[in-house]
């Protein structure tokens, strides 16, 4: 059964995975391996409290069981319990101190609490010891970026495009860079490609909406738009931000049509 989870986890399936892990538990319910194993499903599924549960049972069983310190900081940190994950990635890292996971973790709880020099620290650490992991390429940009260094943070969300061409998150972060700089058709083509892997995505739509006015695309910004209306409703950005092209059309009833759902919707 336990086997079996990993194989469906593998593949995504995760009601599949979960149901294995449970059967696995009820024969064996001493093995610590199995709940570490249905934490992770867990907390895959969004499912944090019952992964928390599940790796502090783990640890029970085994104090010194690293993947479930692991998991439970990442469940901490998405729960917002950030002194407790950070606390838990460094229980990892005492136990097993050349963990390139366990301070990739770190970082992101360290970036989370603002303390950007001390994630750039342990991302590049992370690097060292795992030179092929995008994800964390894709964080360090995003500590770069929010730290005021524009070009460190393209260079890491290059890489993290390198080691993986269909990083979705990495695009966009990077054509979020070349936005900021002026650099408005590269962010366009970021975009783009954000879309093309992920065309649910609203703020992709919105983002390049936005290079295409700077552009005086207003045609095309006021398309986009519409495709992240389209997409997520209550979008009360991307109404004001329609509306104000709108009024550069001229196109004043259907300025005020957007610009008053915006101000319902909350936002201007």
């Amino acid at each position: 059964f336990n086997s079996r989870a990993a194989d469906y986890y593998k593949t995504g399936k995760l009601d599949l995975a979960l149901d294995d892990c449970t059967k696995a538990i009820a024969l064996d319910p001493t093995n610590e391996n199995y709940y570490a194993n249905r934490g992770q499903i867990y907390l895959e599924s969004g499912k944090l409290d019952l992964a928390i549960a599940d790796d502090t049972k783990a640890l029970a069983l085994t104090p010194g069981d690293v993947s479930a310190f692991k998991g439970r900081s990442s469940a901490y940190r998405e729960s917002g319990k950030l002194d407790l994950s950070l606390a838990d990635c460094n229980q990892a890292l005492a136990l097993k101190p050349d963990d390139a996971e366990a301070y990739c973790n770190r970082g992101m709880v360290y970036y989370a609490v603002g303390k950007l020099d001390l994630a750039i620290a342990d991302y590049i650490q992370a690097i060292k010891l795992q030179k092929d992991n995008a994800k964390t390429y894709n964080y360090l940009g995003l500590a770069y970026k929010h730290r005021g260094k524009p070009d460190l943070a393209l260079e890491g969300y290059s890489k993290a495009i390198e080691l993986k061409p269909d990083y979705t998150e990495a695009y966009y972060n990077r054509g979020s860079v070349y936005s900021s700089a002026g650099k408005s058709e590269l962010a366009i083509a970021d975009y783009s490609k954000t879309i093309e892997l992920k065309p649910d995505y609203a703020y992709a739509y919105s983002s390049r909406a936005a290079c295409y006015a700077v552009s005086g695309k207003l045609e095309l910004a006021i398309a986009d738009y519409s495709s992240a209306i389209a997409k997520k409703p209550d979008y009360a950005d991307a109404y004001h931000s329609r509306g104000l092209l709108y009024q550069q059309l001229g196109k004043q009833d259907l300025a005020k049509l957007d610009l008053d759902k915006a101000q319902e919707l909350g936002t201007h």
